[in-house]
């Protein structure tokens, strides 16, 4: 569901995903609204994982991530599969005049 978004107030910037279990974990997805009113963007996302919750291991180092409605306002992260029972999601820059934090509408963890 995209046409809703979560929006932060300022950075750094995260989300943690409970898992309820242990499971292979290899890319997050994360897409914005696809409307072409939204304006392109680049956000720096990272992504971290834990099996435990409390400690947190980098997954996926923060990359500049362009964002487009032309190509579906979705970007993929894929880094080597681990095994996780929660996933971090770290939003550090997001180039949009219009806002002060990061911006998400749908956040989805594959195997």
């Amino acid at each position: 569901k995209t046409d809703t978004y979560w929006e932060s107030k300022g950075f750094p910037a995260e989300i943690t995903f409970d898992l309820q279990g242990v499971y292979k974990v290899s890319t997050v997805a994360v897409c914005l609204n696809p409307s072409a009113i939204w304006e392109p963007r680049i956000q720096e996302i990272a992504v971290q994982v834990s099996r435990d919750g409390d400690e947190f291991t980098e997954a996926a180092p923060p990359v500049k991530y362009q964002f487009d409605s032309a190509t579906g306002n979705r970007i993929r992260i894929d880094f080597d599969s681990v095994q996780a029972a929660y996933v971090k999601v770290i939003f550090t820059l997001n180039s949009s005049s219009r806002t002060g934090g990061a911006q998400a509408a749908e956040i989805c963890i594959y195997e």
